[in-house]
């Protein structure tokens, strides 16, 4: 393992209606990143938040010398695109990600640098004592694992249901054909009256209709991959500050003059 040279940390902290917490987040964070010996950025994503804190990122990304960036999104995308928003807007080579609602202690982050400046791809945590009831942890966990197992990546699903009426078809055929052998070696009297055939048309009629119903699932879900390959976000504006570039340097009868000055730089999209 080869430590790798670090110039610039980020931080990407995805905010949604935090407008209580966003003061405490931020004088903690500043404060953690005072303590390391590298550049720093804090990048605040707000995921279409119905509060007030996307007029408070404005207003700490705009103040003179601010670390903040603050990134607007147009709506709310959720919290895993808030935070590829965030990634996009980043310049450090390490990034660290945290929760808006401080269960992550921003503390931590001079030891998640530390650790990464050794040379790991990837630094994890482990959270103790999270203050989320039991109900929203587990069961909220395992439903949204079962759908994006499910639904996430792959259309197997969908297919599965063109696979039962295959087979559910192919059963009926069989059957049929059994009951054409047997009655042609037992006679008319073995067919129980029709009722074995109604059995074998049965079984073809529901086959087809599951075959039907994962064509449409498959046509479905193309549509599906299709719509995915949209962007994931829309940034709506994005807030820096950063220091201007210098003033052309002014000769005035032999003395030189020269002016510099810190500006925030705004990207509307």
């Amino acid at each position: 393992m080869k430590p790798y040279p670090i110039h610039c940390v980020s931080i990407v902290i995805p905010v949604y209606n935090e407008q209580d917490s966003l003061p405490e987040l931020l004088r903690r964070t500043t404060a953690a990143c005072k303590q390391l010996a590298y550049e720093y950025e804090i990048i605040l994503v707000d995921d279409g938040s119905r509060d007030n804190s996307a007029q408070l990122l404005e207003d700490a990304a705009t103040q003179d010398g601010s670390h903040v960036v603050a990134v607007i999104l147009n709506r709310n995308y959720g919290q895993h695109a808030a935070i590829m928003a965030g990634f996009e807007q980043c310049r450090g080579e390490v990034v660290i990600t945290l929760d808006a609602d401080l269960q992550n202690p921003p503390e931590e982050i001079p030891r998640l640098v530390e650790q990464a400046a050794l040379g790991y791809d990837v630094v994890a945590t482990v959270r103790n004592n999270r203050q989320d009831s039991a109900f929203r942890r587990w069961p909220s966990r395992l439903i949204s694992l079962m759908f994006d197992l499910l639904t996430c990546m792959t259309t197997t699903p969908l297919r599965l249901l063109s696979i039962v009426g295959f087979s559910l078809a192919a059963l009926g055929m069989l059957f049929a054909f059994a009951l054409i052998v047997l009655r042609l070696a037992f006679g008319a009297e073995w067919a129980g009256d029709g009722m074995f055939v109604l059995f074998a048309v049965l079984f073809v009629f529901t086959g087809g209709q599951f075959i039907g119903m994962g064509l449409l699932g498959e046509y479905l879900g193309r549509m599906y991959s299709d719509v995915r390959a949209r962007p994931r976000f829309f940034i709506e504006k994005v807030l820096r500050n950063q220091p201007a570039a210098p003033a052309p340097v002014v000769v005035v009868d032999g003395l030189t003059s020269s002016h510099t000055s810190t500006s925030s730089d705004q990207v509307q999209s």
